[in-house]
This record gives C-alpha cells, structure tokens and sequence, in this order.
C-alpha cells in the first residue's frame, strides 16, 4: 500500500513540475516584462520588455505599424 502510494504522489508531483515548467515557457517574458514596470510620475510608468513583442513581422514602416495596432474599421477612419 505505501509502495503504491509512494508512486501515485511521485506521479503527481512530476505532472505538477512539468506542468510548471510549461507555464513558466509560455508566460515567462510576460511576468518578467510585469515585474519591471516602474512608476515614473503621476499618470506614466517604464516597463522593458524582454521578450517577442510582436513587431517582426512588419517592415519597420508607418503603414505596418498601423496595421498592427489599429484594426480595419478604425484604420479607414483615420486618414494616415
């Protein structure tokens, strides 16, 4: 009985530890990036992120910057 036992929260713990790591893997730049803002002044704060921010896959340009930040309906509002 201890022997199995044993062996289920062995198991258990593993699955718990692998299931972390996963996590960590997924959302890790994400704490981290959370963890370093830093109030500046009423109203404004500094975070650095260290991570995949998303823009690689534009061109650098003006026109790929807004097609990333503004959606459609909004982008053909606002003559850019």
């Amino acid at each position: 009985m201890k022997k199995g036992l044993k062996i289920t929260l062995l198991s258990v713990l593993g699955l718990v530890i692998v299931a972390g790591v996963l996590v960590w893997m997924e959302f890790g730049a994400l704490i981290k990036g959370a963890n370093s803002c830093v109030k500046l002044d009423d109203g404004l704060y500094y975070m650095e992120y260290q991570g995949d921010d998303g823009f690689d896959d534009g061109d650098g340009s003006e026109a790929s910057l807004c097609h990333l930040l503004f959606p459609t309906p909004l982008r053909q509002a606002i003559p850019f």
